[in-house]
């Protein structure tokens, strides 16, 4: 659906960081940085999933309400037919929060090992305080839309080992369980709390491995195993369920590749 009555969106951004690398650290090199962003958009540009509509016309209650415009529905059996999810301005988007990374390079031979080779650590740790629409904090909870899955907090931790012409590598991804509002008490994301009255998607936890060769200075070979322990994504812990996140958690199994690559 087209909207002829949509108006650009503007926005104020405020971000504040600092980096950490001490040249004093015993063993190896060590690097810290912490970023922080503020962000608030107004006439945000956005679309939101039918549900959105059903939800709010249903929990409305108005025929003349907004969101029940968008809905068409049989007028013999009054089943839905179709629901209008064209882009239009949501009207406001705040989010506020933090990232932590670290890293540790170390070449093995230098410490008390001795084993041939070099390591690298690198962990990233997202933190979000907040993300409201329209005022309404979505942090810790999940939808069955595309960018629905709006964690409160994220770890990546990525481990590389080089030695020569080879580097293996693995990276695990950590997601916290989310809280579909569908089902919470008042079909809201303010009823997702501690107490639990929202249905939990289950955490999810991804590992891929790989290995890389450089066969020649022009051309290297990799292989790569994702999803390596062939983790299922969190389908929606409520009584008809549906479809997942597939930015935040993974869409298939366990699969590999194999990528060769020249340079000219």
């Amino acid at each position: 659906f087209g909207n002829p009555n949509l108006s650009p969106e503007t926005a104020e951004t405020w971000t504040a960081g600092f980096v950490f690398q001490p040249d004093w650290f015993p063993i190896g090199d060590f690097r810290m940085t912490f970023d922080w962003y503020q962000i608030e958009i107004s006439d945000a540009v956005g679309t939101l999933g039918a549900q959105f509509w059903i939800n709010t016309c249903y929990g409305n209650l108005n025929p003349a309400d907004p969101a029940c415009a968008r809905i068409t529905r049989d007028p013999v059996t009054g089943q839905i037919t179709s629901v209008n999810t064209t882009i239009g301005n949501l009207n406001s988007i705040a989010t506020e929060g933090f990232d932590i990374q670290a890293e540790w390079t170390v070449n093995l031979e230098e410490t008390f090992l001795g084993i041939p080779g070099r390591l690298r650590i690198n962990e990233l740790f997202s933190i979000v305080d907040s993300y409201e629409i329209n005022g309404t904090d979505f942090v810790g909870t999940t939808s069955g839309a595309i960018g629905g899955a709006i964690f409160d907090w994220k770890s990546t931790l990525s481990i590389y080992y080089t030695l020569g012409d080879w580097t293996a590598f693995a990276r695990w991804s950590y997601v916290p369980k989310l809280c579909d509002p569908t089902f919470a008490s008042g079909g809201t994301a303010a009823a997702c709390g501690p107490n639990d009255f929202g249905q939990y998607d289950p955490e999810a936890s991804y590992v891929d491995i790989s290995a890389r060769w450089n066969v020649t200075d022009n051309f290297q070979v990799t292989g790569f195993i994702g999803n390596l322990f062939d983790e299922d994504p969190p389908f929606a812990n409520n009584p008809i369920g549906y479809a997942f996140d597939s930015q935040a958690h993974s869409p298939v199994g366990r699969f590999v590749a194999l990528e060769l690559r020249h340079r000219w």
